[in-house]
């Protein structure tokens, strides 16, 4: 993926929370940063409006992790918008954290079994609604996210 404004660009394979966590600070708007789920319960209530995560699922996170997703808090509404590229529901972990917002998540499926490119697909899908938000279409781009 590459920043037009910057020309950076995110590898297509395996990516790091370095490389992640770097290219999301200079290029996504509200990044707060790369976290893993067992920390994302103490990230969270600092989270305000237009300020985005991703999150490695592997509560451990000791091995470089397992599959990482994203997860944006709405600047036009009380949501959090949560997308994993396989389709997948937020865990049970994740959904409790989020008390005092509503919920959407995609289920639609970008993301084959055998590619391992979630980290890039969960930093296009932040900077994509980071860029909405500044049209004031950020609602409009995740409900076209599922199609």
């Amino acid at each position: 993926m590459t920043d037009n404004n910057n020309n950076n660009t995110l590898s297509n394979e395996i990516t790091t929370d370095r490389e992640l966590n770097d290219w999301g600070n200079r290029n996504i708007k509200g990044f707060s940063g790369v976290y893993s789920r067992t920390e994302f319960p103490n990230v969270y209530p600092f989270m305000g409006p237009g300020d985005s995560v991703i999150i490695n699922l592997d509560p451990a996170y000791s091995t470089g992790g397992t599959h990482w997703v994203a997860l944006r808090a709405s600047s036009e509404a009380p949501i959090v918008y949560y997308k994993d590229s396989f389709g997948a529901p937020p865990p049970q972990d994740i959904v409790s954290t989020i008390q005092d917002r509503g919920l959407m998540y995609c289920n639609n499926i970008d993301q084959k079994l055998d590619e391992q490119n979630c980290g890039k697909r969960s930093a296009r899908f932040l900077w994509r609604m980071a860029k909405s938000a500044k049209k004031g279409h950020e609602i409009e781009s995740f409900i076209a996210s599922e199609m």
